[in-house]
């Protein structure tokens, strides 16, 4: 992900898209585990997955789906990066967000982000 802006803009060169018919699914650290929200845009917030599509597509407008992984609980000496890349917390199952994450896309692409912005808040 931290890459990933480079061979998204070459595929959508390829496949003649705008930026804004891009779908990014991504970790966010500032939403609570569990959460699925839509929203086209937006800040970077430190992710250098966000940053490098950003550099790459020249826009921050691309569409969004922001699943919840939280932020490391008190104790817990893991660094921002070594948490999201790290495992789930024990009792934290994400195959429900996961297929929720799934039916926001399919949300956005059959009725258009506002409808997935209405449904994923």
């Amino acid at each position: 992900m931290n890459l990933s802006g480079p061979p998204v803009a070459a595929a959508i060169r390829f496949f003649k898209l705008e930026a804004t018919e891009v779908i990014v699914v991504y970790d966010d650290i500032e939403l609570d585990f569990d959460r699925v929200r839509a929203r086209v845009g937006g800040g970077l917030k430190g992710h250098n997955g966000l940053r490098s599509l950003n550099d790459a597509l020249a826009t921050p407008d691309f569409l969004r789906v922001r699943c919840g992984v939280g932020r490391p609980r008190r104790g817990d000496q893991r660094s921002v990066a070594d948490f999201v890349l790290g495992a789930f917390y024990d009792e934290e199952d994400p195959t429900d967000m996961i297929e929720r994450a799934c039916d926001c896309v399919e949300t956005i692409i059959r009725d258009g982000i506002a409808e997935a912005e209405r449904l994923y808040p």
